[in-house]
């Protein structure tokens, strides 16, 4: 895609101009800015848990903390890939007899780490591109719900697209006027 992205891009052009009822030149280009947002906003959301899960490994005292951090980097792109980290640690300091601090992590990644996705990749994702939260938000977890994995980048690129062209329904048909 990289190497034939303009070629990509201008084919795109064109076949919005037939399918999508827009008198938009710059539909096909907002588009890709939405995609854009939406991968920024899933790498920005495991960097962030990554980085939490780190710093709660370093305080609770868990060996190879910065190694965990970026195992909880690459798990964040899976549903619920982060708890597996956190969790698995909780167990070992349990196992150690530090339930002090197997209770604090506990704490730490179901209060923070295993939340902070709910609200940061909404935010990430809808502010570049001026799209409610709250649409940003349920496209996400209707993605995740409808298609797994690929659904955190299609349903808020479907659900923006929706949005955009719902936008530019009144200006197009006034009632009493023709279409």
């Amino acid at each position: 895609l990289y190497v034939d992205g303009e070629r990509i891009g201008a084919l795109g052009r064109r076949l919005a101009a037939l399918l999508l009822p827009s008198d938009d030149p710059e539909l096909v280009d907002k588009i890709g800015e939405i995609a854009r947002a939406v991968v920024f906003g899933l790498l920005g959301t495991a960097l962030a848990q990554g980085f939490l899960v780190g710093l709660g490994f370093w305080i609770f005292g868990v060996p190879s903390a910065v190694f965990f951090g970026f195992a909880t980097v690459l798990l964040s792109l899976v549903p619920g890939g982060p708890a597996f980290v956190w969790i698995g640690a909780c167990i070992w300091l349990w196992s150690q007899g530090e339930l002090g601090r197997a209770v604090g992590m506990v704490l730490w990644g179901g209060l923070l780490v295993s939340t902070i996705d709910n609200f940061l990749r909404p935010a990430l994702i809808s502010g570049p591109t001026r799209i409610p939260f709250m649409l940003v938000f349920f496209g996400v977890l209707g993605g995740l719900a409808s298609f797994g994995l690929l659904g955190m980048f299609v349903g808020p690129v479907l659900l923006a697209v929706g949005f955009g062209l719902l936008a530019e329904f009144p200006t197009r048909y006034r009632p009493g006027g023709s279409a």
